[in-house]
C-alpha cells in the first residue's frame, strides 16, 4: 500500500534522487529547505509517498500570501510533482496528489499551478485555466533560428544584417530619460519596499504580496539561482524596480522576474526598460522574456520597447479551500481568483524561474 505523510527535514536526499532520475541534474538539500521550511508563510503543503519503507514520490506545495482587493489570503502553488520512474502507473501519483490537495484545501483558500498543454491533465478537476501572455524582445536575430549551434555562412550574414537592423530600430525607439532619476543595484530588500508595495498594490486586484520579507526569500535566499535587482529612486523614495536573471547554456535568454513602477511615471518605466536592455546586451543575451497581461499598466511601454506578444504559459487554478471559511465568501473568491483580468502575474511568481 502507498502511504503519504508531510515532508520533513531528512527527506531531502531521497527526494533529490528521484528528481535527478527525471531531470538529470543535481538537487541540493537547501533546495528543499528553502521552498518548504524557510518560506515567509512558515508552512508547506508538500507530501511524500512511502512504499515498502522508502520515499517513492513527492507532490509539493508552497504557500503564498495573495493580495485580494484590500485583504490577504493564502494560496498554494503546486510544485515538484514526481514519482520514481519504475513505479509510474502504480497509483503512487494519485495517492500523493490527493494528499497534497487535501492539505492545501485544509490550510489555504485556493491553489494554482503552472503547466502546459502536455502536463495540465494531471491536475484533474481544476476550476479554471487561462494563459499568462509571454512577451519577448529579440536582441540577436540568432535567437530566431532553430539550429543556432552551427550557422551556415548565409545564416551568419543574414543574422549580422538583422542585428544591424535591430540596432537601428532600437536607437530610433529608445527613450531619453532626464538625469535627475538615479538607478542603482541592490543585493537585499529593506522595509522601504513594504511602503512601495502599499503604493503600487492598488493597481492590481490579485497578486503575490511583495513585501521585503518575501522579496528577500524569493531572490536573495534562493539557493538555485542568482538575480540582479535595479531600483530607481528619487530623494530616497522608491519609484520602481526590476529583478533579472540570465539563463546560461545553448539558449542565451534573459528573464524579467519583476517589473514595477509607481503610477503615472512612464519615465521610470522607460528608464528601467533601457537598463534591462543594456544589462542583457552586456551579458550576450539573445532574447529577453517576461510575462505581462495586456491589461497591465506597463504593457504599452513594453510594446514601445519592441517587446512582442507570444503564446503564453498555462496556469490552472482551484478554489474551495477551508481556510477562514467564516470570513471568506467562497463564490466571490472563485469569481475573482479565476478571472485573469484581476491578476498581475510575472515570471517571478513561478517557482521554476
Amino acid at each position: 500500500d502507498i502511504q503519504t505523510r508531510p515532508f520533513q527535514k531528512g527527506d531531502e536526499k531521497s527526494l533529490s534522487k528521484i528528481l535527478k532520475k527525471i531531470y538529470h541534474k543535481e538537487f541540493i538539500d537547501e533546495y528543499w529547505w528553502w521552498r518548504y521550511l524557510d518560506n515567509p508563510v512558515g508552512d508547506h503543503f508538500c507530501q511524500c509517498a512511502i512504499y515498502d519503507g522508502r520515499i517513492v514520490g513527492v507532490a509539493g506545495g508552497i504557500p503564498y500570501r495573495i493580495k485580494w482587493g484590500d485583504r490577504e489570503i493564502i494560496a498554494g502553488q503546486i510544485t515538484d510533482l514526481a514519482v520514481e520512474p519504475e513505479l509510474r502507473g502504480k497509483k503512487v501519483f494519485s495517492a500523493i496528489q490527493k494528499a497534497n490537495m487535501a492539505e492545501i484545501k485544509k490550510k489555504a483558500n485556493g491553489a494554482y499551478g503552472f503547466t502546459n498543454e502536455i502536463t495540465f491533465p494531471i491536475y484533474g478537476a481544476y476550476d479554471y485555466a487561462f494563459r499568462v501572455p509571454r512577451m519577448t524582445k529579440v536582441l540577436n536575430t540568432r535567437a530566431l533560428l532553430k539550429n543556432r549551434d552551427s550557422l551556415t555562412t548565409t545564416q551568419k550574414i543574414t543574422t549580422a544584417i538583422g542585428n544591424i537592423g535591430l540596432s537601428i530600430i532600437e536607437r530610433m525607439k529608445k527613450k531619453r530619460i532626464k538625469s535627475h532619476l538615479s538607478i542603482k543595484t541592490i543585493t537585499s530588500f529593506d522595509s522601504s519596499f513594504d511602503t512601495f508595495f502599499e503604493i503600487i498594490s492598488p493597481l492590481f486586484k490579485m497578486m503575490h504580496v511583495r513585501n521585503h520579507k518575501y522579496l528577500n526569500w524569493r531572490y536573495c535566499a534562493n539557493p538555485f539561482y542568482r538575480y540582479t535587482t535595479y531600483v530607481v529612486e528619487k530623494e530616497g523614495d522608491i519609484l520602481g524596480f526590476v529583478v533579472l536573471r540570465n539563463k546560461s547554456g545553448r539558449e542565451k535568454r534573459g528573464f524579467i522576474l519583476e517589473f514595477f513602477a509607481v503610477q503615472g511615471r512612464e519615465d521610470v518605466q522607460h528608464l528601467l526598460l533601457n537598463k534591462i536592455t543594456e544589462h542583457f546586451r552586456q551579458r550576450g543575451v539573445d532574447m529577453i522574456t517576461c510575462w505581462l497581461f495586456p491589461h497591465s499598466p506597463y504593457y504599452n511601454t513594453f510594446r514601445q520597447h519592441l517587446y512582442m506578444k507570444r503564446k503564453g504559459d498555462l496556469i490552472v487554478v482551484f478554489t474551495g479551500g477551508e481556510q477562514d471559511q467564516d470570513t471568506v465568501n467562497s463564490e466571490e473568491l472563485k469569481k475573482d481568483f479565476t478571472n485573469p483580468l484581476n491578476w498581475h502575474i510575472s515570471c517571478g511568481d513561478h517557482d521554476a524561474f
